[in-house]
């Protein structure tokens, strides 16, 4: 048989974050997470009332919507490289941070906040905060 490794219910809570943290960096990066495309996965991992503050400052924090919509018309494709992840996880609370560096040498911090069983019809960890701050 083949060996598939963990799956979903198998991982622990910080592994489960830290796996869903990079999912939605490939998401971002329009890639498929698994057999399902970004903007499904997006829209099911992100939280009704999610919120994103990106690095640049002449942007406006993004709803769910508004991010996903970004994503289609101004989405960077170029590969994230995640490094320096850490995970915070005290009942259904999850944080995670991670730097992540573009192709061109450009690096950002990132801060994610997850809340699992948001909502009564998704029992898994759902992102309802994302901060984005470049680092100089």
């Amino acid at each position: 048989m083949l060996d598939l490794g963990p799956q979903k219910d198998e991982l622990t809570n910080e592994e489960r974050l830290v796996e869903l943290n990079q999912q939605m960096f490939d998401a971002e990066a329009k890639k498929k997470i698994g057999e399902e495309d970004w903007n499904k996965f997006l829209w099911r991992m992100l939280a009704n009332n999610f919120q994103i503050k990106r690095s640049d400052p002449n942007l406006l924090p993004q709803n769910k919507a508004e991010m996903i919509t970004f994503i289609q018309q101004f989405g960077n494709t170029a590969e994230r490289v995640v490094s320096s992840t850490e995970t915070f996880q005290r009942g259904p609370y999850g944080v995670v941070t991670s730097t992540v560096t573009l192709p061109a040498g450009d690096r950002f911090h990132n801060l994610k906040v997850f809340v699992k069983g948001s909502e009564p019809s998704h029992p898994d960890w759902q992102c309802v905060y994302w901060h984005v701050s470049k680092i100089l």
